[in-house]
């Protein structure tokens, strides 16, 4: 059986994922912050509803195997950062995470589903923000996550999904301000697809957790932000490198047409 194709022009920037999904922005009265009587429902949600159907869902539909939890062992309040390769994996982090609580920072079109966005906030879905005037309060939230609450948040470095993509892609080193500034440990979840046992069908799902880093003691925090993604970016590399990740779709480079005046 052929493997389906996939061109490519700019690793950086392409994106494969469901274009209704493009160009949403963040209202701007979204709120961060949650009352507590929201905050004991989405726990109650989220550890009695959201684990056990993660844990299902991934078992069933990718074989997931997770290595690596005893190098988080009782480490409390950090970044986690992943390639980003199926529109379930943030489902990896949350049981690697577990049972401290994984929030994952997301596209602006997740406070846009109408009916579902606190469904979707319930579960540990975070929208970015997309004007200056919500930064203050997004920072504040993960500020608030990682000291006072100790539980964890979920950044996919790559941006986009790129479906069953057995690389890694580059990635800018924007994201990783986060835990420079709040001066704390990252842990990097590296996705690795394994041969399925019948050819054509999709690939089963390792996931490796990396020991946690730690920001540098560098004056300069551009230096700071810019080593934590180096790390996050090699180890990366050097896992699916390491574990062979299975290729069951073909990604194929080619440069964009240029387009005549």
């Amino acid at each position: 059986m052929e493997k389906r194709i996939i061109y490519y022009s700019d690793p950086l920037n392409d994106d494969f994922a469901i274009k209704s999904q493009q160009g949403y922005t963040t209202p701007t009265n979204f709120k961060y912050k949650k009352n507590l009587l929201f905050r004991i429902w989405a726990d109650f949600v989220y550890y009695l509803i959201g684990v056990p159907v993660v844990f299902i869902i991934s078992k069933m539909v990718h074989h997931l195997k997770i290595y690596g939890k005893k190098n988080i062992k009782g480490l409390k309040g950090y970044y986690m950062f992943s390639n980003h390769t199926t529109s379930i994996d943030p489902f990896y982090a949350v049981l690697a995470s577990y049972p401290r609580k994984c929030y994952t920072i997301a596209n602006p079109v997740i406070s846009r589903y109408i009916g579902v966005k606190n469904i979707i906030r319930t579960v540990g879905g975070i929208p970015l923000p997309t004007s200056l005037s919500q930064m203050k309060e997004f920072m504040e939230f993960q500020e608030k996550t990682i000291k006072k609450k100790k539980d964890n948040i979920l950044i996919y470095p790559e941006a986009h999904i790129w479906e069953y993509y057995n690389g890694i892609r580059p990635f800018s080193a924007a994201s990783f301000k986060y835990p420079a500034k709040i001066d704390c440990p990252i842990v990097v979840l590296t996705t690795v697809f394994r041969r399925p046992k019948k050819e054509g069908k999709r690939p089963y799902v390792s996931v490796y957790i990396s020991k946690p880093i730690y920001p540098d003691n560098l004056s300069d925090m551009k230096e700071r932000y810019q080593s934590l993604r180096d790390s996050a970016y090699n180890i990366m590399c050097e896992t699916v490198k390491k574990y062979n990740s299975y290729e069951y779709i073909k990604y194929v480079y080619r440069p964009k047409e240029k387009t005549e005046n």
